[in-house]
């Protein structure tokens, strides 16, 4: 069996003896959920093919929200979405040198290598990729052209595009960063004003 998430690459064998939750933590995937019987709703997610089984012996077939912790999986599974734990977007780093960077103590969830993210500088924007990291130290693909000690620092989540845009007024042209959902772009936002740069977001 396989269990494949709407519109998105992610996918995993499945088994019948552990619940959907189980197995996609089994494969790497940062499901939310608390406590793991069906109560706090934080792992609820639409099923959009397929059939699960409760402990109980209930079951739900397409179009069910299901508890990823309580679902057993009982023939192939297709969800629309999920419920993934939400993550630190952004930091403030120090440059060590033209492509790295080192993060701040204990805030380092959420990036691996070959994630793509955003450098905020003063006035402009520098998206790159993460080639490794190694503890707090990132290695970058692009070099920097920042000659600051720190800079914003976002993570860009490929799961998380909207129609939202941010902009710098002293840049020609102003558009700097697009395809954003909401939270993204105000985050980014949050991140860019710390610096002497006029930025502002735009959505449609």
């Amino acid at each position: 069996m396989r269990l494949t998430v709407d519109g998105t690459p992610r996918h995993c064998s499945l088994n019948r003896e552990d619940t959907l939750l189980q197995q996609g933590l089994a494969a790497g995937w940062p499901l939310a959920r608390s406590c793991r019987n069906g109560n706090c709703e934080r792992c609820f997610c639409q099923l959009l093919s397929g059939e699960v089984i409760y402990p109980d012996h209930r079951r739900y077939r397409a179009g069910s929200t299901i508890a990823l912790c309580l679902a057993r999986p009982t023939a192939n599974i297709v969800l629309g979405s999920l419920p993934l734990q939400p993550h630190q977007r952004a930091w403030r780093c120090e440059i060590i040198n033209d492509t790295s960077l080192l993060l701040p103590a204990g805030r380092s969830s959420g990036l691996e290598p070959a994630c793509h993210i955003l450098l905020i500088h003063d006035n402009s924007i520098t998206n790159t990729t993460l080639r490794r990291r190694e503890g707090r130290r990132l290695t970058l693909d692009a070099p920097l052209a920042s000659t600051v000690p720190s800079l914003g620092l976002v993570l860009i989540d490929a799961h998380r595009c909207g129609d939202w845009q941010l902009h710098n007024r002293a840049c020609s042209p102003s558009l700097q960063w697009q395809g954003l959902d909401e939270d993204t772009a105000r985050q980014a936002l949050a991140v860019a004003r710390k610096g002497r740069g006029q930025w502002f977001v735009t959505t449609g």
